[in-house]
């Protein structure tokens, strides 16, 4: 049976579903031929299919190899496996492991888990240890002491291992002041894990101006994924969208992709979605789920339908946004329906023209397809080559109603004078008799009103686009986020001020 602080970090984890795309994880175990011809967001999707049929065994096996290919959730639920024992021997070293694999794939959820599971026993094993006091590597205590008397190296491994739990009990209260200080010598690593300390309120009050500043010295030293990234966050918090886009740019490369994805956020919620363009390509290609659906939000506010559908598509192959996706799958070929039609109609048209019937050609524009743009082209064509006296009457009268402030009503109305109509350049007024010409038009048009097709697809035949996060919903979902991580998780810090 899974230890309860498991429980909740399981259902977590298969609740997302995708959680990111981080670049591809190389694993000493290979993927089976047959496994290759399927993208691992697929193989991820029968695994949880697997799990859920109660087939823990070939779940393991599938989420194994989703993980050999990169997908980050698919690796912490095999470590959940791993750490239950199910469909596998139980071995927490390797759940441990899965969820450090993970974590390097750039799931902060799963590094999260790893150093909850880290917590985990080195709080069991300080409760089977006597009752002298905590479980402490005896190194560390004299690490402390020479950090105390200067010693940089010492302040870094000190501080670390307080961080991350090796060797003594995970303590980032305790390790506070031995990471600043480590970072003040110089260490990015310490400055990242300092910056968290400052952030969270742990081993004293919440200082965000400090804490930015280290996030920041931890990026400039070129740690990406735990200082450009983190200070990303940081910013967009503070709701300084730009130089959250900077610090994610910084952050964004082939094994950080989620970074990239910010990166391109934040451009859009700057207005600046042409630019993000590349940035959501790059991360699309290398199988990033969420980078493709945003892809195709982005493409279809530019009204580029079908690459649009094409980023929804491989979304939803890697397991997001399936819904939307089907929808304007639908929709775009309802389009091509339409636009087949059409063709087909000009076509009768063309042949009717080329037959010589200009008189046939404009009956079938106008009562047939209702088209005001190819009824235009065709009486155009009469008025220029002469033959507009080979029309009927009746279709002049409606020719007249739809095209009034065009020059093509001037032609329809001299041809009809000509006839003796009396219309006088005035439609509806002096035909015969008073009102004639509109009887006449009301009859030809079955009693209707005198609108025609603008020859142009549906508006509505495509489905809405999915609303894009303002910024300060964005900034609430990024709290949200990180309240859920670093709050509500087993193990974490649910006193610090930022959980209040």
């Amino acid at each position: 049976m899974m230890p309860d602080r498991f429980q909740g970090i399981r259902l977590r984890l298969f609740a997302l579903r995708f959680t990111g795309l981080l670049g591809l994880f190389m694993s000493c175990f290979a993927i089976p031929v047959a496994a290759q011809a399927q993208t691992a967001g697929q193989v991820f999707e029968r695994g949880l299919d697997a799990y859920d049929r109660g087939d823990f065994r070939n779940a393991a096996v599938l989420f194994e190899q989703a993980c050999n290919g990169g997908i980050p959730s698919s690796c912490s639920n095999l470590a959940v496996l791993f750490m239950t024992g199910e469909g596998v021997p139980a071995d927490r070293s390797r759940g441990i492991a899965m969820f450090d694999a993970a974590c390097r794939l750039g799931s902060e959820e799963a590094c999260d888990n790893a150093a909850t599971a880290r917590r985990a026993d080195a709080a069991r094993s300080a409760r089977a240890a006597p009752a002298q006091g905590p479980v402490v590597a005896s190194s560390i205590p004299a690490s402390i002491q020479a950090c105390n008397n200067g010693s940089q190296s010492d302040c870094v491994r000190a501080g670390r291992a307080l961080t991350l739990g090796e060797g003594v009990r995970a303590d980032l209260a305790a390790a506070r002041p031995i990471l600043i200080q480590a970072c003040e010598g110089g260490d990015a690593q310490s400055c990242s894990w300092a910056g968290i300390a400052l952030e969270r309120g742990e081993g004293g009050p919440v200082d965000l101006v400090r804490a930015g500043t280290f996030y920041l010295r931890a990026c400039e030293a070129n740690l990406r994924r735990t200082g450009c990234a983190y200070l990303g966050r940081f910013y967009d918090l503070a709701g300084e969208i730009a130089l959250s886009e900077a610090a994610y740019a910084r952050a964004c490369d082939s094994a950080n992709l989620e970074s990239c994805q910010q990166q391109a956020q934040m451009l859009i919620r700057m207005g600046r979605e042409l630019q993000s363009l590349p940035i959501l390509d790059q991360a699309c290609a290398a199988d990033y789920p969420s980078a493709c659906a945003l892809l195709g939000w982005v493409e279809y506010g530019r009204e580029n339908f079908e690459a649009a559908n094409l980023a929804y598509a491989k979304a939803c192959r890697l397991g997001v946004e399936c819904a939307f996706a089907s929808e304007l799958a639908t929709a775009l070929e309802r389009r091509q329906q339409w636009f087949a039609e059409r063709a087909n109609e000009r076509a009768e048209l063309v042949g009717l023209l080329q037959a010589g019937d200009i008189s046939g050609a404009i009956d079938f524009a106008v009562y047939d397809l209702r088209s005001g743009p190819l009824a235009s082209e065709v009486i155009q064509l009469a008025i220029n080559n002469n033959r507009i006296g080979s029309i009927n009457t009746q279709t002049l009268y409606v020719l007249a109603n739809w095209f009034r402030d065009s020059p093509i009503r001037a032609s329809v109305d001299r041809e009809l004078r000509a006839r003796g109509t009396g219309l006088e350049g005035t439609f509806g007024t002096g035909t015969n008799q008073p009102g004639m010409a509109e009887a006449r038009w009301r009859t030809a048009n079955g009693g209707g009103n005198d609108a025609y097709s603008s020859y142009q697809p549906s508006a509505s035949s495509a489905p809405a686009r999915p609303p894009v996060l303002s910024t300060a919903d964005a900034a609430a979902q990024t709290r949200d986020s990180y309240r859920s991580a670093h709050c509500q998780m087993p193990g974490s810090n649910s006193s610090a001020a930022v959980c209040n």
